[in-house]
């Protein structure tokens, strides 16, 4: 960019949190020369009060301020907001006020000027409105109006709309999401998730030594990497965990959802959150990776990030057919039911080594069609066309 503007991030994330798409661009836009201020998620006073002895520090964070972490990068943990904003429009702009005089005090702090308010939240209308920057993109990352929790779908479905109506531009993440919301946005641009692929470079060469767990447990090992929602079908990962009693399911990620279910497989494994550095050494202990999620609007809106890295780790892929799946059949097996999901996890861990080093490199070629390099060059390009008042 020929300019390097101030960017105000109002983020659905933690900027510890697992590692996605908005803290990446954000520290990208930092590196370049942006200053950037990342807003962490907004708490409300029942999250908080629920998840108490593991945050209760989390009502004096707003008083430290902004912390630099590193040249051109603030994070701040905003003040605890109020209930409901996603199911009443009122307390909605009573959270925009709070958060407005705390964001604008910050940004002051930094001097920053017209900032480009770059939110990844889709109730925040009014927040913007308040925060008067004559430059706005907000990015959809999910069907939010289907969230499941303290949310209303008329009323956030109509926040996001006027969200999106005042923003001069919008970025989806996937085809579905453009196809529902292109109507309401002046501009849309479409740019999905991708991977770091030299992350799982040495993954996919086979050159990497399995975490230790593997070696505890039984062959073949079926595995997931990610956040375990509601969004994920625990029925048919225990419906794969009956089916196959001699083969280990291992979990590495977060758990937000009740597994009390699954508990009683001996075969299924929860490993829990691994650092990101960890993540190709836990890959290459895996014959075959599964993305179990639920059929419904959150599925068919979703770029799972899971399927990116499992493609560029070369391993072996069955997915319940969603649409960003099936960009990728030929390298991932869909599943149209329980029992065909089964089948082909069976059809997989059958294949001799040949075939899966054949597989590797395929999936290899077309991971280098999908790097976070590329992406974050579209959204440059988005903040070009639509923000660089310098550009001839």
């Amino acid at each position: 960019m020929k300019s390097k503007p101030d960017i105000i991030c109002i983020s659905t994330q933690d900027w510890n949190d697992l590692w996605t798409r908005k803290q990446r661009f954000m520290k990208r836009f930092a590196e370049m020369g942006c200053r950037v201020l990342y807003i962490e998620t907004q708490v409300h006073w029942i999250t908080y009060l629920r998840e108490l002895r593991r945050r209760w520090g989390r009502i004096f964070a707003f008083l430290s301020g902004s912390r630099k972490i590193r040249d051109n990068l603030w994070v701040t943990t905003p003040p605890l907001v109020l209930p409901f904003f996603q199911m009443n429009s009122f307390i909605c702009k009573l959270n925009s006020r709070l958060l407005s005089w705390y964001i604008n005090q910050q940004s002051s702090k930094l001097g920053f000027y017209d900032p480009v308010i770059y939110s990844y939240v889709p109730s925040s209308s009014y927040l913007m409105r308040r925060l008067k920057s004559t430059r706005k993109l907000y990015e959809c990352v999910d069907e939010f109006a289907v969230d499941k929790g303290l949310v209303r779908k008329k009323t956030i479905a109509r926040l996001e709309r006027e969200t999106m109506s005042q923003c001069n531009a919008v970025v989806v993440t996937a085809q579905f999401l453009y196809d529902r919301k292109s109507r309401f946005a002046r501009n849309m641009f479409l740019i999905p998730n991708a991977v770091d692929t030299n992350h799982y470079k040495k993954t996919n060469a086979g050159v990497v030594t399995p975490a230790e767990i593997f070696d505890k447990l039984p062959k073949p090992v079926i595995g997931f990497v990610g956040a375990l929602a509601y969004w994920i079908d625990l029925d048919l990962i225990a419906f794969i965990a009956e089916t196959f009693p001699r083969y280990s399911f291992v979990f590495v990620g977060p758990v937000s959802v009740s597994v009390d279910r699954l508990r009683k497989y001996d075969n299924i494994h929860f490993l829990g959150r691994k650092p990101y550095e960890e993540l190709p050494r836990y890959l290459a202990g895996i014959d075959v990776c599964i993305n179990p999620y639920v059929l419904d609007d959150i599925a068919s809106g979703c770029s799972p990030l899971k399927l990116y890295e499992y493609i560029a780790a070369g391993k072996p892929v069955v997915s319940v057919r969603m649409p960003e799946a099936e960009k990728f059949e030929g390298l991932v097996e869909i599943a149209d039911s329980y029992e065909q999901f089964a089948t082909k996890i069976r059809m997989l861990v059958s294949k001799d080594e040949k075939w899966k080093r054949n597989l590797a490199d395929r999936s290899w070629k077309e991971s280098q069609n999908h790097t976070w390099d590329k992406r974050f060059e579209q959204t440059v390009k988005v903040l070009e066309e639509c923000f660089d008042e310098d550009r001839n």
